[in-house]
């Protein structure tokens, strides 16, 4: 995700669903690479605490 600068409500309710139904599955969902910008709103939103995020 190095080079997204912006995300939006739906992207963050698709990361969610994407996280929920793979970690019910027994999968993992991880984010890479975040740039400072998005890092900003997964905090902001409280995704941070709720994601795998590297």
């Amino acid at each position: 995700m190095k080079d997204v600068e912006y995300v939006s409500s739906a992207a963050l309710r698709s990361i969610l669903n994407a996280n929920d139904q793979l970690t019910e599955n027994g999968g993992s969902f991880t984010i890479r690479n975040v740039n400072n910008k998005v890092m900003e709103i997964f905090n902001i939103t409280g995704f941070a605490d709720y994601l795998d995020i590297v």
